[in-house]
């Protein structure tokens, strides 16, 4: 990943000199708590995979072998979740802005907008689910709720947090904008490849088997206008961020003896 100091006539963040240690720790922690999520989704669904018995057909664990393809088919799984591609975007680019808050370059300028619009849509979604979720009474009882909310809300919500307060600011130009669509775009690639393959979708939408190419075409056509709108929304949210943050900047001084 190509990798410059930002430049100061540019970077709104306050992400060199005697900011940096502060915006670190943001980023340290962010980066710890999305790996520790990623770590624990992967041993949470080795120990308690999706149900062969109750899948319906094109969805994750219908027809599962079992043994060790059955581990294989299972983390397959779990990195074909628009979550976990999510998450991972964004815990790559957490950790780098931690080693080197001042770190820029245009992949890694895609990458950051491209992991606060999939968290966004994450957050979204899974608002709108959780009337159904909360429906399924006992399915969703201890560990497996814990792990659902810091999948879904507390991870993503961490991150989105992150990047309101430290950035960093100024990155979403109209080529940064485009190039971000790249991964969710990536995603639906692999969704439709493997799924071609494995004959198994992570999501109702995009489930072929249960509806065809048709109906899920379509729907993707749609996700991406749905995406593009929310991500024109970011862009903006950003450089309204910067501007606030370039007036604070140039804002004089108080005067500490005119307040005693």
């Amino acid at each position: 990943m190509p990798s410059t100091r930002q430049d100061p006539a540019h970077a709104h963040s306050p992400t060199t000199g005697r900011h940096a240690p502060r915006v670190r720790r943001w980023f340290v922690v962010n980066a710890v708590v999305l790996w520790a999520t990623l770590a624990t989704d992967a041993v949470a669904i080795l120990i308690d995979p999706p149900s062969m018995i109750t899948a319906d057909p094109g969805d994750f664990g219908y027809g599962r072998a079992e043994g060790p393809a059955s581990v294989l088919s299972t983390l397959g799984d779990l990195a074909s979740y628009f979550t976990t591609w999510s998450l991972l975007v964004a815990a790559v680019v957490t950790t780098l802005l931690a080693i080197d808050p001042g770190r820029d370059g245009r992949v890694l300028r895609a990458a950051r907008l491209a992991s606060v619009l999939m968290l966004t849509v994450t957050v979204v979604a899974t608002a709108i689910a959780l009337p159904v979720w909360l429906s399924w009474g006992g399915v969703l009882a201890g560990w497996q709720v814990v792990l659902q909310v810091l999948r879904h809300a507390a991870a993503p919500l961490l991150t989105l947090v992150v990047w309101v307060v430290v950035g960093p600011r100024g990155w979403a130009d109209r080529s940064t904008t485009l190039w971000s669509l790249a991964i969710p775009l990536g995603w639906i690639a692999w969704t439709l490849g493997r799924g071609a393959v494995v004959h198994a979708y992570p999501y109702d939408p995009v489930n072929v088997v249960a509806l065809g190419y048709g109906p899920v075409l379509l729907n993707a056509v749609l996700a991406v206008l749905a995406g593009a709108v929310l991500l024109l929304l970011l862009v903006r949210l950003d450089r309204w961020l910067a501007h606030r943050e370039d007036r604070r900047a140039a804002a004089p001084p108080q005067d500490v003896r005119s307040a005693t």
